[in-house]
């Protein structure tokens, strides 16, 4: 049996000032473990989901957020092995186009990021990079389309 899940977040899409580099951190935990994704997480109960966003950004980069934009509402579907079981992640996130002030911290937040780091568009693959990432990467570089992580034991709708 596959256990399913959904997790709802905002997330910064942090261009460099060339746009061909992304700020990303590296998940300390959960289903993206060592892998690069975007700066967010979930909005507190009383949040509007802005507010959300630039707690989040403060708390994973050490930066503030100058300017904000909401792009779009996104989803994607990640397998991966939870307690040494099949589990897929439905990850449904509101991505926006973020800028910043400030250096991002390298070091670990003591949360859930092992620290921040610029990456090229070209190094960013379904290996090392949350499908969350390349999907967001999707819309800023259209000859970049999105590929979905295979799995055997996928339903679809």
């Amino acid at each position: 049996m596959i256990n399913l899940h959904s997790h709802f977040g905002v997330y910064a899409l942090i261009l460099d000032g060339d746009k061909h580099r992304v700020l990303v951190v590296k998940k300390a935990r959960g289903p993206y473990t060592c892998m690069y994704d975007l700066p967010g997480g979930s909005p507190e109960p009383a949040e509007l989901l802005e507010e959300a966003l630039h707690r989040e950004v403060t708390e994973e980069t050490g930066c503030d957020v100058s300017e904000a934009k909401q792009i779009r509402a996104v989803d994607v579907r990640f397998p991966y092995t939870k307690d040494g079981e099949s589990a897929v992640l439905r990850h449904i996130g509101v991505l926006f186009a973020v800028k910043i002030t400030g250096t991002p911290r390298i070091d670990a937040d003591g949360e859930d990021s092992l620290g921040c780091a610029w990456v090229k568009f070209d190094e960013l693959r379904k290996e090392n990079a949350a499908p969350f990432v390349l999907k967001a990467l999707e819309l800023v570089s259209p000859m970049r389309p999105y590929v979905e992580p295979e799995t055997s034991s996928r339903r679809h709708p």
